[in-house]
């Protein structure tokens, strides 16, 4: 997924109009501001799709995951993905603090 999120960001850099970022540079702002301030919010779609992307490719990973590590992410949590977490912690069985947290319990009308 890595290379998919920089090809996605490095198009939305590049589709950013350079009359901003040059009437910026005009008015006094430095790159740290123009990015900050006009490159950034202009990428906010890109950030959004690629926040969705990953989290939907984090659960299609979810079933090799589960059948290789389990639900203890084995060794020591380094498998975990939101998936697995969610489910380890949210029966009493597999939670540390041995109650629902946010895993299944979030559904739950409060």
């Amino acid at each position: 997924m890595g290379g998919y999120a920089t090809m996605m960001f490095l198009a939305g850099l590049v589709g950013v109009p350079e009359e901003l970022v040059e009437a910026a540079r005009v008015d006094g702002a430095s790159e740290w501001t123009a990015f900050w301030k006009i490159k950034f919010p202009l990428l906010m779609p890109v950030v959004g799709i690629v926040a969705v992307i990953t989290f939907v490719d984090n659960f299609n990973a979810f079933d090799v995951i589960f059948a290789m590590a389990g639900v203890r992410g084995t060794p020591n949590y380094s498998t975990d993905l939101l998936a697995t977490l969610s489910i380890a912690w949210g029966s009493p069985v597999n939670n540390p603090r041995g109650c629902l947290t946010w895993g299944l319990a979030q559904p739950l009308p409060r």
